[in-house]
């Protein structure tokens, strides 16, 4: 929509600091005149960084998104040959920048930050006045007063100086971002802004907020993340303060953020996130890569909310702010963050220097990243509604949303591969895929322990780790992956001390893990079933725990810098490694089923001590329902495992989702390869009642059906139900064999006429983000009705509309008559469950549009030629670049306008 004709004005103001980057350069000798020496750069920072980019956002956008504004800056500006220059001021800056990766050629180089010196005046305690610091520019009055006030202030003067803010216009503004740090919530200026709570967004990075009392994880999980903030701004919690504020946006590094709208009754979230990634934990040590990362949130939020308020002309505040899209602000901050994290002040080649200000704002203007958008509400009175320990998750969250049962989606995963989970917290480890909050947690913990031990150790002791799992789970698979993904100079050993026989073996075990150290190796040595023949061989492994050594005759050797994984095969969890206490039995009301010296015997044989010495542990579930102890009322006992009465979690479902990815693997189907099978037996797969050896009965069931692939797989070519019976119930292994696949709706094909008038619509969408990212040559710049009849464009157009039922149909959605919706919260609901499996469909999309293009003789080339029907789309969705998947996102997303052209409505196909 063309905003040419409104105008926002912005004044930014804050602390301001005068920034010299000193970029390395070559050693200079006057022989060699080819030398470079450094190069210094001086430019004014800190609030500045914030107008600059808002300044470019509006000087260079598009005619069809760019207000009128009027930029004001909240002191004046001065050149250094003015007589007031900013080298007057004492509030410098510096920073030593050097070209990254140092191992790349210079050409693939760029500048990031090798040494900050800080900012700020030398004594922190001494008071400047604000007229010995800036030159404050008065802001006019009536109505040319600003409609949107930015504050950006790092914790100097400013925030305690109301001499430098006090003529600020905070009661006619229409909104008052305030770009914060620690401490927070505190000040004078805190106290002015909190009775302007309704109009008042602050802008803060979770790393600020971890130097209060409040504990936020930065590498777990997205839930537990969210979690501990939640928890912090309870009543009574360390952020409560921060509730002063109606809106609050966090960031989280460059991989997400949130935007909470504190409302008094109930608090809506709105969260952009990378579901494949999580907020590093940076050392203090590291050094950081550019500076401006708030900035450049900051100015993406602003310049949204300016468009806004723009398009609400003569509306109040919450009408303008109706028009805002806090997800698509959200997401376009995150990628310029990103692009400064990985580019940072740009190519070491090029001769421009100093913060990269047109560049991102180029990125904000057109996002190049892909974040999963979600929404959240929780009550304010009790917030933290995520924080039961590991049950509630965001995928948990979103399904609440979305019409897409746990059962429908593992089908998709066994189907279309992990993609169908591309929007929701995963983690994918070299072959290891998870989707399930407790197993990420648990396995990012110990990558972080391995990290940790490999990096800082001394290597005198072992890295000890305890794995935990039910017969069949996939113990080893999941540690293996682990190490040699984590480990850069691994060595992967396996002993299996239930088939030892004397200590001597054990001894042989460790000399060849010290042999592994002798040759510069890490080795991992997994012991698996350490917890066989009556917990006989921890004794002999504690000393190695311990102090690194063990004993061999009168000779001690030191085995070195090693890890030590332990996989038990009588345990099931950590919490039920040996007999139950007595205590614990009687609360279980399982001490008539349990030896009275079962206890004792397992103190003699060291367990506890065993349990002390571990530094971590990881439980492995496997394809059935998890197992827990002690069992819940009610609940249907699957064993008795170590005098521990087990039972099936009735509440996890991801069960269903851990099989679907255990089928494609057992399948050996490739990440993003589909998986041509007869829906029955994948029903029948997904749904039995229980696998009696795990994944090995699962494996079982499968191997004779490996060979048929890349084919079609049927039932035809299962064991006989009798056999099958050796690994589940019978009732499934007649399932299996003969049950009849389920019905699934059948997408009817569009009238010529949809055909004619979506295929218009979608050329004139492909147009406008053409022209609005910059990649559509003026040449091909021609409109629907421009293009030849029968051309080339004008059919690609029509089979991208004829595939849309079809693409639709895989998520449970149809194309039906009538353009108004069946209630008034369908759109919303519809526009979610694009949202929730938007990966899955831009996928889908794309794998439609290149099997028409390659049915037409066209193939890959790395460079496009049309001309010689060469395309270098043509390649999986996986393996295209963010502005490319970006096409196929935006597609997707425009189904529903398509449709309305059509005089059609987006549907579920069980309304």
């Amino acid at each position: 929509m063309p905003f040419g004709l409104q105008r926002a004005s912005v004044l930014v103001h804050g602390d301001f600091v005068y920034d010299h980057h000193i970029y390395e350069g070559r050693r200079h000798d006057y022989s060699d005149g080819s030398s470079r020496g450094v190069h210094v750069k001086r430019e004014l920072g800190g609030a500045a960084l914030v107008h600059d980019l808002l300044r470019a956002l509006f000087e260079h956008a598009a005619p069809d998104v760019k207000p009128r504004w009027r930029s004001m800056l909240g002191i004046e500006e001065s050149s250094e040959n003015s007589t007031r220059s900013w080298s007057d001021t004492r509030d410098q800056a510096y920073a030593f920048w050097r070209p990254h990766p140092a191992d790349e050629s210079r050409d693939k180089q760029v500048w990031h930050v090798r040494e900050a010196m800080g900012f700020g005046h030398f004594d922190p305690d001494e008071k400047v006045d604000a007229d010995k610091r800036w030159i404050t520019r008065p802001v006019p009055d009536g109505d040319d007063s600003p409609e949107i006030l930015v504050l950006s202030e790092g914790g100097m003067d400013f925030r305690d100086n109301s001499d430098c803010w006090k003529h600020l216009p905070f009661e006619t503004a229409k909104w008052i971002v305030l770009k914060s740090v620690a401490p927070l919530a505190a000040g004078e200026l805190w106290e002015a802004l909190s009775e302007h709570r309704e109009r008042l967004i602050v802008i803060l990075s979770a790393d600020q907020l971890r130097q209060s009392a409040s504990w936020i994880p930065a590498d777990l999980s997205w839930e537990a993340t969210l979690d501990g903030l939640l928890c912090g701004l309870r009543p009574g919690g360390a952020l409560a303060d921060l509730r002063e504020c109606r809106h609050l946006v966090v960031s989280f590094e460059s991989e997400g953020a949130v935007w909470l709208d504190l409302d008094k009754h109930s608090w809506h979230l709105h969260l952009v996130y990378n579901p494949a990634s999580i907020e590093p934990v940076r050392e203090r040590q590291a050094p950081v890569s550019a500076f401006g990362f708030l900035s450049c949130l900051t100015a993406s939020i602003v310049w949204h909310l300016a468009r806004g308020v723009c398009e609400a002309e003569n509306t109040d505040d919450a009408s303008a702010f109706a028009a805002f899209d806090r997800h698509a602000a959200l997401e376009a901050g995150l990628s310029a963050m990103k692009d400064l994290d990985e580019r940072g002040h740009g190519p070491v080649t090029s001769h421009e220097f100093g913060f990269p200000r047109t560049r991102l704002a180029g990125v904000i203007r057109r996002p190049n990243r892909c974040f999963t958008r979600s929404e959240l509400i929780v009550d304010s009175a009790t917030p933290d509604t995520l924080a039961s320990p590991g049950e509630r998750s965001l995928l948990a969250e979103a399904q609440r949303l979305v019409r897409t049962s746990t059962e429908e989606l593992a089908r998709l995963v066994a189907l279309r591969g992990p993609i169908a989970l591309g929007n929701v917290p995963h983690l994918r480890v070299g072959r290891l895929f998870s989707a399930e909050r407790r197993e990420i947690e648990s396995l990012r913990t110990l990558a972080r322990s391995i990290r940790h031990y490999e990096k800082h150790a001394t290597g005198k002791v072992p890295l000890s780790v305890g794995v935990f799992g039910p017969p069949g789970a996939g113990k080893s698979f999941a540690v293996e992956e682990l190490a040699h993904e984590l480990v850069e100079n691994s060595d992967w050993l396996e002993f299996n001390l239930s088939q030892f026989d004397s200590p001597k073996e054990l001894i042989g075990a460790f000399h060849q893990i010290r042999d592994k150290v002798l040759q510069g190796k890490l080795p991992v040595a997994f012991f698996d079933e350490f917890d066989s023949q009556g917990y006989r061989w921890l004794q002999y492994l504690l000393a190695p725990m311990q102090d690194g050594r063990f004993q061999e005759g009168q000779l001690t050797h030191a085995l070195g810098k090693c890890i030590f994984v332990c996989a038990g095969g009588t345990s099931w969890t950590f919490d039920t490694f040996g007999p139950p206490s007595s205590t614990e039995a009687k609360d279980a009301g399982t001490s008539s089923g349990s030896r009275p010296d079962d206890e004792a015997k397992f103190r003699l044989a060291k367990g506890p001590d065993f349990r002390s010495r571990l530094d971590a542990y990881l439980d492995i579930t496997g394809p059935n329902r998890r197992s827990i102890s002690p069992p819940p009322t009610g609940a249907t006992i699957l064993d008795r495992v170590s005098g521990h009465l087990m039972a099936e979690d009735a509440d996890d479902d991801m069960y269903l989702i851990r099989r679907a990815l255990m089928i494609r693997s057992t399948l050996k189907c490739k990440p993003h390869e589909k998986l041509g099978i007869d829906e029955g037996l994948l029903e029948g797969l997904l749904l039995a009642k229980r696998y009696t050896h795990g994944a090995r009965s699962l494996r079982k069931i499968l191997n004779p059906l490996v060979n048929l692939r890349p084919s079609a797989i049927h039932r035809s070519s299962l064991a006989p139900p009798k056999e099958l019976t050796m690994h589940i119930g019978e009732e499934d292994a007649r399932r299996l064999t003969k049950s009849p696949p389920p019905e699934r709706y059948s997408p009817k094909p569009l009238s010529k006429d949809d055909v004619e008038t979506i295929a218009s619509e979608i050329h004139e969408t492909w147009r406008r983000l053409g022209k609005h990212e910059g990649w559509l040559e003026e040449e091909k710049d021609k409109s629907f009705h421009e293009l030849d009849a029968g051309s080339f464009e004008i059919e690609s157009n029509y089979a991208a509309a004829r595939r849309i039922p079809a693409v639709l149909a895989l998520v449970g959605l149809r194309l039906d008559d009538g353009s108004e919706p069946s209630s008034t919260d369908e759109p919303i609901e519809v526009r979610r469950h694009l949202e929730f499996h938007l990966e899955l469909l831009a996928d889908a999309e794309h794998a439609g549009w290149m099997q028409w293009h390659l049915d037409r003789g066209w193939r890959y080339a790395a460079t496009t030629k049309p001309e010689d029907q060469l395309h270098s789309c043509l390649r999986p969705y996986a393996e295209l670049s963010e502005m490319e998947k970006s096409k196929d996102r935006t597609a997707i997303r425009s189904y529903p306008h398509f449709a309305r052209k059509a005089d059609k409505h987006v549907r579920f196909i069980t309304s």
